[in-house]
């Protein structure tokens, strides 16, 4: 019986290795990369070879941890030559010329939070997918504005009734995603609309979309974290009435008259949002006759 016990050990001893190794060997099989993942977003572009000038701005930004996969995200791309032609109407002979918080306004425009398909961004679902044809038909691409990592820097601004200066902290920036379920939607004429809106653009988003300014040259790349899209152009930042309407000489009588009148106020639900540790409080103003003639 001592023998037989013995025997029985020294068997699971010999063979326990091969059980192991086994067992290691399914394991690494199960976690191992998957062939179809061609690396993160920034692997993705940078084998292409044709984004350099995208790709060094996007790290001069300090976007590229983000991009090299430390978040999911959604990326509009230029290549090359788009990213020279942004370059050099206005202005610059080098990325490194581009003041550092107007860069990452602009490419922060490019970063999407989350990750998009293209379905998604045709016809982005507040409700999710679990929804009937109906329900999926209702409003279609009307739910069009992306938030993206693109937001102005902390300003200082006067809250117009006790007089006291603000620091503001400025909401990130949407971008618009214009998809042809949109215009189906409006029943409006897709291109001869979004042209007027960007003359110097063309509308290419026939089965697809437009992002902004931009066509979409290459929909849906895959990557480990998220989707990658090539456009044709930089997509420039909007801005908001308040500041389009500051700018403009066309409206500066306007802009005299309504942006003093001191109807500002602050939104208390961002109030605590924006609270800081130390006691230190921040704002969110609205223009509230902005507000009403939106």
């Amino acid at each position: 019986m001592k023998n037989m016990t013995f025997t029985t050990v020294l068997l699971c001893i010999l063979f326990m290795p091969f059980f192991i190794s086994s067992c290691t060997d399914k394991i690494d099989e199960h976690y191992e990369e998957p062939e179809w993942l061609k690396g993160s977003a920034w692997e993705v572009l940078e084998d292409r070879g044709n984004y350099s000038l995208f790709l060094q701005a996007v790290e001069l930004a300090g976007f590229k941890p983000i991009m090299e996969g430390k978040s999911i995200l959604t990326v509009m791309a230029p290549d090359d030559t788009a990213f020279s032609a942004y370059l050099e109407k206005h202005g610059y002979s080098d990325i490194s010329e581009i003041n550092l918080d107007e860069l990452k306004k602009v490419i922060g425009f490019h970063l999407l939070y989350y990750s998009y398909n293209k379905n998604k961004l045709v016809n982005f679902r507040p409700e999710g997918d679990l929804i009937t044809d109906e329900e999926m038909n209702k409003n279609a691409g009307l739910y069009y504005k992306f938030r993206t990592r693109s937001s102005n820097v902390p300003t200082m601004e006067v809250e117009a009734s006790t007089g006291k200066r603000r620091m503001v902290y400025h909401l990130d920036r949407f971008i618009p995603v214009f998809s042809y379920r949109f215009w189906d939607t409006k029943k409006l004429d897709a291109a001869s609309n979004y042209t007027y809106f960007y003359p110097n653009s063309t509308w290419k988003g026939t089965g697809g979309f437009n992002v902004s300014n931009a066509a979409v040259s290459e929909y849906e790349i895959l990557a480990d974290n998220g989707y990658v899209y090539i456009v044709d152009q930089v997509i420039e930042p909007l801005e908001t009435i308040y500041t389009q309407l500051e700018s403009n000489e066309n409206y500066s009588i306007f802009s005299t008259y309504i942006m003093k009148i001191p109807l500002i106020r602050m939104t208390l639900p961002y109030l605590k949002i924006l609270e800081q540790p130390w006691g230190q409080i921040h704002f969110l103003f609205i223009h509230m006759v902005l507000l009403c003639l939106l």
